[in-house]
């Protein structure tokens, strides 16, 4: 299936009481470049066409949101006073 020019699948799976249940997924890497999601599922087409919408409209945000968290991690590790054992 495709929206916008991402890629995503209809997933069907058993639960464990054996119910039939369907649901998508989308692994796109050019959409998640900039998140440290590598994949994620919804229940119905609408949930995952708001999704793709809000990764790929809200890209800039993203990106900036993304190098904050990196930017966090390096100060985090470069005050650690605690250097192993």
């Amino acid at each position: 299936m495709n929206y916008r020019n991402i890629e995503y699948q209809s997933i069907t799976w058993q639960t464990w009481n054996d119910e039939t249940i369907d649901s998508y997924q989308c692994d796109d890497k050019v959409l998640l470049e900039n998140t440290d999601t590598t994949s994620f599922s919804v229940d119905d087409r609408e949930q995952m066409h708001n999704r793709i919408d809000f990764y790929l409209d809200n890209k800039p945000m993203l990106m900036k949101s993304r190098e904050l968290e990196v930017k966090a991690g390096e100060f985090f590790y470069e005050t650690l006073k605690y250097k192993g054992d």
